[in-house]
């Protein structure tokens, strides 16, 4: 309220002087300046300044250990899993399993409902997937699945979710029947709830699409990617990392259906933007690699196949995990040109 209407601040401005405000006045008032700094620590979430929200979610926990002590506590518990939910986003997945298995097994000592208990467990049973760890995954995802079904006042939104979750799990462990069955009825519960254009909706139409691309149906992979496209292009505009994976995944349909030089131009487009937005190393990057390897190997410039093909092999093992889906198509085209 004290700055000049011509000199308006930024959001990150605001929030600092939140930060420096709140210091302030609740020195003496541990509780609720952890509550503050949870507050603001979600909103430098939102706006994706991951250290920040780190930091503030440290300093909350902290905070809050020392007014209720080492033992269970439901904001404790909450802390643990916005402090894991920073640290898995800059990339540390084995520390941020950690948190969130102390955030969980706390809300269960507590005897929380299960629908108290399924944020943390979905943001696990997440982690687990990414890294992998699909049995565990599954065992998590059916359960959160079963709670979203009995729950007769439970919002759609998150049974879709639930059913999405498990269908990728399904994909990722090569089990496509499952898979795009519960992908179908995910599908059927977003355009019913959400409608056509959601981008909830692009979500499930998306990894219906790697589903069927993986059954080789290529037809209908490509309407589902097509349609994906034509969401997120509408919702997110050209430049957006997730429209840049839509084209990147129909791309590789076309390749497939022998429409190159359609997918040589989406595929092109999607490569300048990840490029220019994901840090070297990401997996996507590494997942484009490999398959433009195979595609170079086909037009015998093996030299450069390999180049590709390794690196791709090498980053999706060590990011996704040796028996992930990724990296095992990855070493399968790689063996190709040994």
């Amino acid at each position: 309220p004290d700055f000049s209407a011509s000199q308006p601040m930024t959001p990150l401005e605001i929030l600092a002087r939140g930060q420096e405000q709140a210091r302030l006045r609740l020195a003496d008032e541990p509780e609720m300046l952890a509550h503050q700094l949870e507050a603001l620590g979600l909103a430098y979430h939102a706006l994706s300044e991951v250290v920040s929200a780190r930091d503030l979610f440290a300093e909350a926990l902290r905070l809050r250990r020392e007014v209720y002590g080492r033992g269970d506590h439901p904001l404790v518990a909450r802390s643990l899993n916005n402090l894991a939910a920073t640290v898995e986003r800059l990339g540390d997945r084995r520390r941020a399993e950690w948190l969130y298995r102390l955030a969980l097994g706390m809300k269960e000592r507590l005897g929380q409902e299960p629908d108290d208990l399924a944020r943390v467990e979905t943001n696990l049973a997440s982690l687990l997937a990414f890294r992998g760890e699909l049995d565990e995954a599954e065992v998590r995802y059916r359960r959160l699945l079963e709670v979203r079904r009995n729950d007769l006042e439970s919002d759609p939104a998150e049974l879709a979710t639930s059913l999405r979750s498990l269908g990728n799990v399904l994909f990722l462990a090569s089990r496509f029947d499952a898979a795009e069955g519960h992908l179908r009825e995910a599908l059927e519960v977003r355009l019913a709830h959400d409608g056509e254009d959601s981008i909830r909706t692009a979500s499930v139409w998306s990894s219906l699409g790697r589903v069927l691309h993986a059954r080789g149906c290529l037809d209908e992979a490509a309407e589902a990617f097509g349609r994906t496209l034509a969401i997120r292009q509408s919702r997110l505009g050209d430049g957006h990392v997730h429209v840049a994976i839509s084209r990147k995944d129909l791309a590789s349909v076309y390749f497939d259906l022998g429409e190159v030089e359609r997918a040589e131009s989406l595929w092109e487009e999607a490569m300048r933007v990840l490029r220019a937005k994901k840090p070297a190393g990401a997996w996507e990057l590494a997942d484009a690699d490999s398959q433009q390897g195979a595609r170079l190997l086909v037009l015998g410039r093996n030299d450069e196949a390999r180049a590709l093909l390794e690196r791709g092999y090498e980053v999706l093992r060590d990011v996704r995990g040796a028996d992930s889906i990724y990296a095992q198509r990855a070493r399968e085209r790689l063996e190709r040109v040994r």
